[in-house]
């Protein structure tokens, strides 16, 4: 099955990227059918927003209204994935209001932020975005929802690893939903209680695998929930019980301060942890960039201009974080002390403390460097046209990221490089103390 879903993502890619180069060369026919689209795309909008239609900047719309039914209304025309919505040209959206079910206990109050989900390609099957990291940072509460016929299949596993590797896993709730539709294959009149079971069983697969690749996770059995029948009008007692759970534990996290021990590192050792990070990020684009259809390096370099975090198979910010993570996984788990004495429990919540930290600040590092700073170097790369041009793209690209993430082989800029990465986990550390 995963295999089959690669290949039709496969196909939809170079069937995007055929049509795309056909039409770019076609002049003036091209451009008629560009205004053409541009044309409908904004009678769409105007229609969806009161008038208002697309500009060359970020535009913000807002709808408002007492009626909460035609408020959801408006919701799904602005939000829905159907043809002819407008999702695709909005960033954001923010939805606020007293939208709360009936069976929500009285006094709930929450921002739900949907993270549009993982695996939806294969290269988020691999690994988050940047934009989780973001949200798992700001959030009391972190909900990975899985679909109890098939859990795991498609980014959950990674997920997984990814929100325990970077201290999130005290924040961690699994939800299994569609808990009514498993059938045991040692069982014909399944209970609940079964299927359940089931359900763990492949869960325990899971975390198996993942402790053969060095990571030993246990979920909390308690934040560990299971739903079915949501198809069904209204929800069951049951289910209602576990979705307010939920909430009610997170806003006690959101209340609770966890104590903090500093540890103590020797950061003269912090080069060795870097170096692989470094060469992987490199050799890693340089593939990429040799491999990839010329107008998929032209659409990633357009929205490294633009200020986007990535493109496709092309996400730097997040690729160099996960391969330093990797690498500096090993130099944060093991302190050389620890400031004052420490039980082994108080150990866990302040490495994991340092960990969460670290990936905001990496990550807000990242992309400083990476799309910030060389700004008008990605400006240049992607103006380059006519016979040539992919060449000189390429190279342009290769040496931004090489700057920006330099091989400790061959590069002047290694010791600011090393020192910057220090003073990153020193103010994480520092952020920890101070908290």
């Amino acid at each position: 099955m995963a295999s089959r879903s690669i290949s039709k993502s496969s196909r939809k890619t170079k069937t995007g990227i055929f049509v795309e180069f056909v039409i770019s060369d076609l002049g003036a026919p091209y451009d008629a059918i560009r205004n053409a689209v541009v044309a409908e795309i904004q009678r769409l909008t105007a229609a969806s927003c009161d008038g208002a239609t697309l500009e060359t900047e970020w535009r913000l719309h807002k709808f408002e209204t007492d009626f909460r039914d035609l408020f959801i209304m408006k919701c799904k025309d602005l939000l829905s994935s159907e043809i002819d919505s407008i999702s695709p040209v909005i960033e954001y959206a923010r939805i606020r209001g007293n939208l709360k079910a009936t069976w929500l206990r009285e006094g709930v109050e929450a921002v739900v932020i949907d993270g549009e989900g993982i695996g939806h390609d294969t290269k988020e099957a691999g690994q988050l975005d940047s934009r989780h990291y973001d949200y798992f940072y700001d959030s009391d509460a972190i909900l990975l929802i899985e679909e109890s016929k098939k859990p795991f299949v498609a980014g959950g596993k990674s997920a997984l690893k990814s929100i325990f590797q970077r201290g999130y896993g005290d924040k961690l709730f699994l939800l299994f939903t569609k808990i009514d539709e498993v059938e045991p294959y040692d069982s014909d009149d399944p209970t609940d209680e079964d299927r359940i079971e089931d359900v763990r069983d492949g869960l325990a697969n899971v975390l198996a695998s993942l402790r053969d690749d060095g990571l030993d996770i246990e979920p909390d059995e308690n934040k560990t929930l299971f739903l079915g029948s949501l198809q069904n009008e209204g929800m069951t007692e049951a289910g209602a019980r576990q979705v307010n759970l939920v909430f009610d534990q997170a806003h006690e996290m959101s209340r609770f301060q966890q104590s903090f021990v500093a540890p103590v590192y020797d950061f003269e050792m912090l080069s060795a942890f870097l170096v692989e990070s470094t060469r992987k990020f490199n050799e890693l684009y340089r593939d990429m960039l040799s491999a990839q259809h010329w107008k998929t390096v032209e659409a990633f370099n357009r929205r490294m201009d633009m200020g986007i975090d990535g493109f496709r198979m092309f996400n730097p910010i997040t690729d160099f974080e996960e391969k330093l993570n990797e690498e500096m996984e090993g130099f944060i788990a093991k302190p050389i002390a620890w400031k004052q004495e420490v039980s082994d429990t108080l150990k866990k919540e302040s490495l994991n403390s340092i960990r969460r930290q670290f990936n905001k600040l990496m990550i807000d590092f990242a992309r400083n460097e990476i799309i910030k700073v060389p700004h008008q170097g990605w400006n240049i790369a992607y103006r380059y046209s006519g016979p040539g041009s992919i060449s000189l793209r390429r190279a342009d690209i290769e040496a931004i990221l090489k700057r920006s993430v330099p091989p400790f082989a061959a590069s002047e800029r290694v010791k600011d490089f090393k020192d910057s990465v220090k003073r990153q986990l020193e103010a994480a550390i520092a952020t920890c103390e101070k908290a």
